[in-house]
C-alpha cells in the first residue's frame, strides 16, 4: 500500500507539473496577443483547482490516518494482552466504527478529513487578510 502511495504522489507531481506548463503557456500566448478561448482557460483553471483540491483531501485523509493510528495504540496500551484486555478490546472495536467517522466525516474533530481538507482548500484560496479573521481557516498552532 505504500508503494501506491508513493506511486500516486510522483503521478500527481508530474500532472502539477505539466499543468503548470500548460498555465505557463497560456499566459505566454496571452502576453504576446494571442486570444485564448474562454473554455480553455475555465478548463485550465478547473483542472488546477481540482489537482490542487483532490491533494488536499488526501493530505487530509493522511494526517487523520496517523490521528487514527495513535488513538488504536492508546487503546490496546491500555487494553493489555491478557483475558481483560481482550474484552476492553472487543468493547473498544465496537465503538470504532464510530470513531473512524468521527475521524473522518466530523465537522467538530480538528483531525478529521473533512475538517482538514477544508481548512487547506480555504488556506490555498482565500486571501491572508480575509483568512487570518476566520477560524477555520488559520493554521493550526
Amino acid at each position: 500500500m505504500a508503494d501506491s502511495v508513493k506511486d500516486n504522489s510522483a503521478e500527481v507531481k508530474h500532472a502539477s507539473e505539466q499543468l503548470h506548463t500548460l498555465e505557463d503557456l497560456l499566459d505566454d500566448l496571452e502576453k504576446i496577443g494571442a486570444e485564448i478561448p474562454e473554455f480553455l482557460s475555465k478548463s485550465v483553471k478547473g483542472l488546477r483547482i481540482a489537482l490542487d483540491t483532490g491533494t488536499d483531501v488526501a493530505d487530509s485523509a493522511t494526517a487523520s490516518s496517523a490521528a487514527l493510528a495513535q488513538y488504536t495504540s492508546k487503546v490496546n496500551d491500555a487494553c493489555g494482552n491478557d483475558d481483560n484486555g481482550a474484552v476492553c478490546q472487543a468493547r473498544e472495536a465496537f465503538r470504532f466504527g464510530a470513531i473512524v467517522d468521527d475521524y473522518v466525516l466530523s465537522w467538530k474533530n480538528d483531525d478529521s478529513v473533512v475538517k482538514n481538507s477544508v481548512r487547506a482548500t480555504l488556506q490555498r484560496y482565500v486571501p491572508q487578510k480575509i483568512c487570518h479573521y476566520l477560524d477555520l481557516c488559520r493554521p493550526r498552532s
